[in-house]
């Protein structure tokens, strides 16, 4: 069993938290407010830095196939879509990846 480790935390506004599974580091993004224009300058400044800081050199995170929401969030932050994986269940879902910049 896998836990998530914040590793961002931003009452009131937003959590960044990270999960080891199967070798891959795993990026999960909660959001605790209404979205709007300065909620996301500030957790893409805070996800630039975390990118920035960080050893690990490629982070991922899932999607539901049908989530096109989350999707376009992932695209501003500079995910990309790699492939449909089964996930629990048999469901199949969006895996995304970003790489850092070097």
């Amino acid at each position: 069993m896998t836990r998530r480790v914040p590793v961002i935390k931003r009452i009131g506004k937003y959590t960044v938290s990270l999960e080891q599974c199967r070798g891959l580091t795993y990026i999960h993004c909660d959001i605790h407010t209404h979205w709007s224009a300065s909620l996301k300058r500030k957790l893409h400044a805070d996800f630039s830095t975390l990118l920035d800081l960080s050893d690990v050199q490629e982070f991922y995170t899932l999607s539901a196939i049908d989530d096109h929401k989350h999707h376009k969030f992932l695209g501003l932050f500079g995910f990309t879509h790699m492939e449909d994986v089964p996930c629990e269940g048999g469901l199949l879902r969006h895996l995304y990846k970003i790489k850092k910049s070097e």
